[in-house]
């Protein structure tokens, strides 16, 4: 008998069984992929720590924040709140995004200089124009090149911290400070690597960090460190919860159910949709404000809408007898250019609770940046 007749057998009869599983599943090939690109992304960050890759570092301070995951750890609300205590420690400060999906993303451009707009939402991207819109002083710029992206900041505003936003995988540029947030409830997702699941990088790659930030949303204030982390078990951890709170509301069109001013959603029938990384705890926020969510419609992660999705929406809520529609922060500036709409537009947003009131997160900003001497300092923006 030749040496691989056995073996031979033994598949061909697995090939002719009705009842055997596909060779390659969708699942197996995700997987395979996400170790090609989890093994691409360990080497250029090995090569960046070696030197084989250069760094270029900025003549001032700099602070990432960024996640392993893809979308969903707030982010957006974590920067905005991190440049309001920098600024308030004396440093003048500037945002850095990447503009995603902006159309100013791949040339860049400044998106406020501190005391006004200057791009629209689709010019700037959701995010970085809701920054720019939410903080007074802090100057923001978009692109996808980062380094140039900051460097515009230094020579239009000279900071002297400059914040990125979403930074951690941007190892080109150089950072003093590198936070790295997780999902209190889910902190690498599935466990797998992009395609096969949400992690940008294998786990390994948080050692890079210099804090952890557990982030929850609701009540809970953070949980134990995530498990399976290589590394990270001397890094400061700080906790922080997202609660959710009615911002806004945008009046309807003439002719249109009216939205009491002092209202809130408790109550209130409604229609939630949202575009955002995690739209599953959105709609949880709305109904734990109270809002009585008469259907949910989820869309892509920065989806800009279109003219006829706004008509469903409304079509939905006239269906159910919904007397409003409720969306995200980050959303609703993807909406401005429909103006009124045809029913009360809800708009909810995540602010930062730090366990602790953000004692220790002050703290160990001051200890790691340290307060702009006298020399240093030039005048605030008003």
């Amino acid at each position: 008998m030749k040496p691989l007749q056995p073996l031979q057998e033994t598949v061909e009869k697995w090939m002719r069984d009705p009842g055997r599983p596909p060779f390659f599943s969708m699942r197996a090939v995700l997987a395979g992929m996400g170790e090609v690109y989890g093994g691409a992304m360990a080497l250029r960050a090995d090569l960046y720590r070696r030197g084989w890759l250069s760094r270029r570092r900025l003549p001032c301070l700099v602070v990432s924040v960024g996640n392993l995951t893809l979308g969903g750890t707030g982010k957006t609300p974590l920067t905005m709140d991190l440049a309001r205590r920098v600024r308030a420690m004396g440093w003048q400060v500037a945002v850095v995004s990447r503009g995603y999906r902006g159309r100013a993303e791949d040339r860049g451009a400044v998106v406020s200089d501190g005391r006004r707009l200057l791009l629209p939402a689709a010019e700037a991207g959701d995010e970085p124009f809701l920054i720019a819109r939410r903080l007074t002083g802090v100057p923001v710029v978009v692109g996808k090149d980062r380094w140039t992206a900051a460097m515009v900041a230094l020579e239009r505003f000279a900071p002297q911290v400059v914040i990125l936003d979403d930074g951690f995988q941007h190892l080109r540029l150089a950072r003093d400070l590198d936070l790295l947030l997780f999902d209190a409830r889910e902190p690498l997702g599935n466990g797998r690597i992009f395609p096969g699941g949400r992690l940008r990088e294998a786990p390994r790659a948080a050692r890079r960090c210099d804090a952890v930030v557990l982030v929850s949303r609701g009540g809970g204030s953070g949980g134990d460190a995530p498990r399976g982390l290589d590394g990270v078990a001397g890094r400061p951890r700080f906790a922080v919860a997202l609660k959710p709170r009615l911002v806004d509301v945008q009046l309807a069109a003439a002719g249109a159910p009216p939205f009491p001013a002092a209202g809130d959603l408790a109550g209130r029938r409604c229609v939630a949709f949202a575009g955002v990384a995690d739209n599953r705890r959105f709609f949880e926020d709305v109904k734990r404000l109270g809002g009585d969510v008469a259907a949910c419609f989820g869309f892509r992660d920065h989806h800009f809408y279109q003219a006829q999705e706004i008509a469903q929406l409304i079509d939905a809520a006239r269906q159910t007898g919904a007397s409003c529609l409720v969306t995200t922060a980050k959303d609703a500036v993807r909406l401005e250019a429909f103006g009124p709409l045809a029913l009360p537009l809800a708009i909810v947003d995540l602010a930062a609770a730090w366990s602790d009131g953000g004692a220790a997160i002050e703290a160990f900003l001051m200890q790691r940046l340290g307060r702009p001497t006298a020399l240093d300092r030039s005048s605030d923006l008003p």
